[in-house]
């Protein structure tokens, strides 16, 4: 393993293993990338994973190797909240952006 290894950071710490592997080899298609998988090219921390749908949780300081050749270390990042006495920071979530537009004034949405 190399010394200085790519970070891979996860919003969610539980994933689809071929949507893991997929943001590891951006512009490869989802196929080529199961194949990869069922064909024993891809690791995490030593063992191969076989399954493409198999859902994983991942922690950060894991390790993925993808083929012979790319490694990437694990951070999983948590979005948080943060509250004060007159602020309340709260990561957006997509799904609800049009109800929050509907009712805030674009001044609130940040």
């Amino acid at each position: 393993m190399p010394d200085d290894i790519p970070t891979l950071a996860l919003m969610d710490p539980e994933i689809v293993a071929v949507e893991l592997v997929a943001l590891a080899r951006p512009g490869k298609s989802k196929s080529d990338t199961r194949r990869l998988i069922t064909q024993g090219g891809v690791e995490i921390n030593g063992d191969k994973l076989l399954v493409a749908d198999e859902k994983l949780l991942m922690k950060s300081g894991d390790i993925l190797k993808v083929g012979k050749r790319n490694w990437y270390k694990i951070e999983v990042v948590r979005a948080k909240s943060l509250i004060t006495e007159h602020l309340r920071l709260d990561p957006l979530e997509l799904q609800d952006l049009d109800l929050m537009t509907a009712y805030l004034p674009a001044w609130e949405i940040v």
